[in-house]
């Protein structure tokens, strides 16, 4: 029997513990071990949205995007090793956030550039929007034509229909090894 807390519930079970909002929406959902067995009562994480998606196969050196230009960079992340929750798909390469709160965010790919990028996280395809993103900048004072590492990792505070992609800025000649490239996140509220 649920528990009526303001206008939503809070509800206990044989495998989760589940808050309602007052739509009947789930905001919040642990799994608790089954009885029996050396792990019961331990505290499961199935119910926390989380992936991990990459290329399935090696298109090589690729170039996202015009130089001068924001451009998306995780567009052949069109695989997942997990994909808790169902939330990133893998036709579009975004992460779209199930509930409201704080998300974490990693991407990286292998960079080869005669200049600089400056990557970020775009929310709604918005390079700003709502937050203040992160200036960073990947391959400045590096030699001119060696591949590196581009990684940024930051934590967004999502609404709930939000979603996620990985964009760079580059000026002059700039490509991505798609095939090394990761792009994963976890809800972390």
């Amino acid at each position: 029997m649920p528990i009526v807390a303001g206008s939503g519930t809070i509800q206990g079970g044989s495998s989760a513990f589940t808050v309602n909002n007052s739509s009947a929406s789930t905001i919040f959902k642990r799994g608790i071990s089954a009885y029996g067995g050396n792990n019961f009562g331990y505290y499961e994480n199935t119910g926390i949205p989380a992936f991990v998606a990459g290329s399935a196969s090696d298109p090589g050196w690729v170039n996202p995007g015009a130089s001068g230009t924001w451009s998306k960079i995780n567009n052949y992340d069109t695989t997942t090793v997990y994909n808790r929750g169902s939330c990133y798909n893998t036709s579009t390469t975004r992460f779209t956030a199930p509930v409201a709160g704080p998300y974490w965010f990693s991407f990286t790919t292998y960079l080869y550039t005669d200049s600089y990028v400056h990557p970020l996280f775009a929310i709604n395809g918005a390079i700003t929007s709502g937050y203040q993103p992160q200036y960073r900048i990947r391959g400045h004072g590096m030699v001119a034509n060696y591949p590196q590492d581009a990684q940024i990792e930051e934590v967004l505070q999502l609404n709930a229909g939000d979603y996620v992609e990985a964009y760079w800025y580059n000026s002059g000649s700039c490509y991505s090894y798609a095939y090394y490239s990761l792009f994963q996140g976890a809800y972390v509220g």
